[in-house]
């Protein structure tokens, strides 16, 4: 169906064969919204007691359509559900298979109104959408019928039955925080949101010309999609990226580099050719009736405004765009570690500021070893930057220093090719990922997974397997070195060592050279 491929793309279809086709052809089209449940889109859910119910016996209504020379379709997507019944002649029947169709899914509401295994991010996009303040109309209905035949209250004589459905839109108070976004199972996510106030066929073709250009921009990156999402709102464009963390990091610069040119000329120079196309598309889809039948009533039942005139639309710039990320765990909005490479990476956004970073980096070895590291970072400390340098024990040192978030990655590039190269040169050390531990921390207030990925851009890895452990009693005691047996006062030093950004970058990247992980600062 090119109409929905073009608009709303609904993914899910189902149609019954006809039996026999007549020139006098009427539509009765019934658009369900979404119901939600805990912020997610059980519009699936609600797909499948509709085709469950046509086809259940004893009732078997699909059988009933056929006999009735009828045709029936069922068509799904994040914003709703359309049935639509195409039949010649009279639409008595067509209205009572309707009145059994919705008396039998409202006993289904129980098995609707559930989550499912399905907990997946895309059922949750809605409760991510920052749409324009906007009041709803008092006037919409989350269920609509439109009829395209000869009795024109077809809605008034199914308005005790759609009533039946009232219990499957009730308010929605458990929607998740967009700010620490979580879904259990699900893959990392990275979303940008577009938001217009109206559904409207400039808007309407400016998300999808806005989608369309962004696979383009991203190219290779194959976990790039996006959607766009109507409601009684406005209508809604959501670009993601999905994957693991290091995916999601080596495709920021694509986005980034996308949404700078969301008003620019690089955008709009190719509009008026996407445009054509597109009403081209869509004026010879309303050439089929049972498209036009489904696109009308779906636009009708959104309060959406596809007017044409003979100019071009003109591009409508989105109103309002939010972002943020989604990760299967909520430590991941805090925390990020390397996997199974050398050195050992952690970063985390606990901080004050995303405008600079601290960062600290812990060498642990022999005592030879940590004697002339530390004299390699006295030696050409004036060459490099502002560092501080900690030897706390004889086999342990560490450097810190602050920098703006632009400049991690060269920082450390040039403390490790000055001290590996000079290590090396004086045959000190023969081969320094077997001879030197190294955990490299930073904190600052941006999204961990990205702090992290520059952290490993200035010191590539190598691959080296090991396991992230939590630290007990004993390993926090070890890196405050302070041998306390009391427990209370082992948590009032750990709340000073972890009170600033500095600290808890210093904690960490000590941590992170023994494989010792943490998912909070509270201890317990």
């Amino acid at each position: 169906m090119l109409i929905f491929a073009l608009s709303l793309a609904l993914s899910t279809s189902c149609f019954a064969a006809p039996t026999h086709a007549s020139e006098n052809l009427n539509a009765l089209v019934i658009n369900f919204a979404p119901p939600f449940l805990a912020g997610q889109n059980l519009s699936e859910n609600l797909y499948s007691a509709l085709l469950t119910t046509m086809q259940e016996k004893p009732s078997d209504l699909a059988g009933r359509v056929n006999a009735a020379g009828a045709i029936w379709s069922l068509n799904q997507n994040l914003s709703g559900v359309q049935f639509a019944l195409y039949f010649p002649g009279d639409n008595h029947a067509a209205i009572e298979i309707c009145r059994a169709l919705l008396r039998n899914l409202a006993t289904r509401i129980p098995t609707i109104r559930t989550s499912g295994p399905g907990n997946n991010f895309l059922r949750h996009l809605h409760s991510l959408c920052k749409y324009p303040e906007k009041e709803i109309t008092p006037e919409f209905k989350p269920i609509s019928v439109f009829a395209c035949c000869k009795n024109a209250n077809t809605a008034e004589i199914l308005a005790s039955e759609t009533a039946l459905l009232d219990a499957l839109y009730t308010p929605d108070q458990s929607a998740p925080n967009p700010e620490n976004f979580v879904v259990p199972g699900s893959p990392a996510s990275a979303y940008e949101i577009f938001s217009w106030a109206d559904f409207s066929l400039g808007s309407f073709l400016s998300a999808r010309y806005l989608g369309e250009m962004f696979i383009n921009e991203l190219g290779t990156t194959a976990s790039a999609s996006y959607e766009i999402l109507v409601s009684q709102y406005g209508l809604s464009l959501a670009l993601l990226v999905s994957g693991n963390e290091e995916e999601l990091f080596m495709a920021r610069d694509k986005v980034k580099a996308f949404l700078k040119s969301v008003h620019g000329k690089k955008l709009t120079d190719s509009w008026s050719g996407y445009v054509n196309r597109a009403l081209q598309i869509l004026e010879d889809d309303n050439r089929d009736f049972r498209k036009k039948s489904l696109f009308d009533s779906w636009v009708k039942h959104w309060n959406g405004d596809f007017a044409t005139s003979a100019d071009l639309p003109e591009f409508v710039a989105p109103a309002v765009h939010s972002e943020g990320v989604s990760h299967p765990e909520h430590w991941h909005h805090e925390f990020s570690y390397s996997e199974n490479v050398y050195p050992r990476f952690c970063a985390c956004s606990l901080s004050e500021t995303a405008a600079t970073a601290d960062i600290a980096i812990t060498f642990s070895a022999g005592q030879t070893l940590i004697k002339a590291l530390a004299e390699s970072i006295e030696s050409e400390s004036a060459s490099l930057f502002p560092l501080n340098q900690d030897q706390q024990t004889p086999t342990r040192l560490v450097i810190s220093f602050h920098c703006p978030v632009d400049k991690i990655s060269g920082n450390i590039a040039r403390i490790r090719s000055r001290l590996t190269a000079d290590l090396i040169e004086k045959g000190i050390v023969q081969d320094f990922q077997r001879e030197i531990r190294v955990g490299i921390s930073a904190t600052c207030k941006i999204q961990p997974y990205e702090l992290r990925g520059y952290l490993q851009q200035g010191w590539p890895t190598v691959d080296e397997s090991h396991r992230w452990r939590q630290p007990d009693a004993a390993g926090i005691s070890q890196a405050l070195m302070f041998p306390s047996t009391d427990n209370e006062a082992v948590k009032r030093r750990w709340a000073l060592a972890t009170s600033t950004a500095k600290g808890k970058a210093i904690i960490l990247s000590y941590f992170a050279a023994q494989n010792l992980m943490l998912k909070n600062f509270i201890t317990h």
